[in-house]
């Protein structure tokens, strides 16, 4: 009898892990700022899809974000994979992408699967060169270490493309002093900062740069999620990170930070639900 009930306890762990692991969820955040130029501004971020698809090109992930309704969706890095994916079949992401970019201004900012891709382009037999004249063609901003004003919603939009070794596991590598104003210039003070920064190691040092909203991946939510604890393990080995997943302060600065839709090399979630994240920010005063 016992084991007949470790059997079922098991058989039911099993399942709930499949279950959490294959979906998704909508999450919501309310901001407010008195630098945008209309009285609500609404945002979708997409972080780490991986290539995953959630069936028909990801037509479950258009429908939720159409029913959101956003003024921009922001890609916040890790939309394909890399690594030992050596034949980059990303096909359905843009397929995906393009549907998103007919019906909405679309930013691409860099993970560190695009890094390598861009940087070991010959060991693929499809060049980097070819998705960025795809993303182009669909009139997606891809973002690498540059910024895009949008002065109609009071906004400007920066994409921080670090370099491998920011990404190294085990040991953080500290960044360089100037190293933000070097990549991105100083930041826009006339208008609200939106910063695509797939690593949320560097929070404080975003927030020193001046970005007012910090949009970052890369951690999927710590994979196993603990009560009152939180994540348990980063993409680089550090156990139980503080920056995991949600909202976050550093000063004046925000960052939200995504659990990310898709996985990468353990494709397993507990209490830890791929989401896309949905952000209202509403003007201040």
């Amino acid at each position: 009898m016992v084991y007949v009930i470790i059997a079922v306890i098991v058989l039911l762990f099993i399942i709930y892990v499949i279950v959490e692991s294959s979906g998704f969820r909508c999450v919501y955040y309310n901001l407010q700022t008195d630098r945008i130029n209309r009285e609500s501004l609404k945002i979708v971020m997409l972080s780490d899809l991986h290539n995953k698809d959630y069936g028909d090109e990801n037509e479950p992930l258009v429908q939720a974000i159409d029913s959101f309704s956003p003024d921009l969706v922001c890609m916040s890095g890790d939309m394909i994979t890399s690594g030992y994916d050596f034949h980059m079949d990303y096909g359905k992401t843009l397929r995906f992408i393009e549907k998103l970019a007919k019906k909405y201004p679309v930013f691409y900012g860099f993970g560190n699967h695009e890094r390598y891709y861009r940087d070991h382009e010959e060991n693929y037999a499809r060049s980097f060169g070819e998705l960025q004249s795809a993303l182009n063609a669909m009139g997606v901003k891809l973002l690498d270490n540059a910024h895009t004003v949008m002065d109609d919603l009071g906004i400007t939009v920066y994409g921080l493309n670090l370099e491998m070794p920011y990404y190294r596991r085990f040991k953080l590598r500290p960044m360089a002093e100037g190293q933000m104003e070097e990549d991105l210039g100083a930041v826009d003070k006339e208008h609200y900062s939106i910063l695509l920064a797939h690593n949320p190691e560097y929070f404080p040092e975003y927030a020193v740069w001046g970005a007012d909203l910090v949009l970052a991946g890369h951690h999927h939510g710590g994979i196993v999620n603990l009560p009152l604890i939180g994540g348990v393990i980063s993409p680089g080995f550090k156990l139980f990170p503080k920056y995991d997943a949600g909202l976050f302060h550093e000063g004046s600065s925000t960052m939200l930070l995504s659990r990310g839709i898709g996985s990468h090399t353990i494709p397993i979630r507990i209490n830890n639900k791929a989401e896309i994240v949905c952000i209202t920010i509403d003007k201040k005063g």
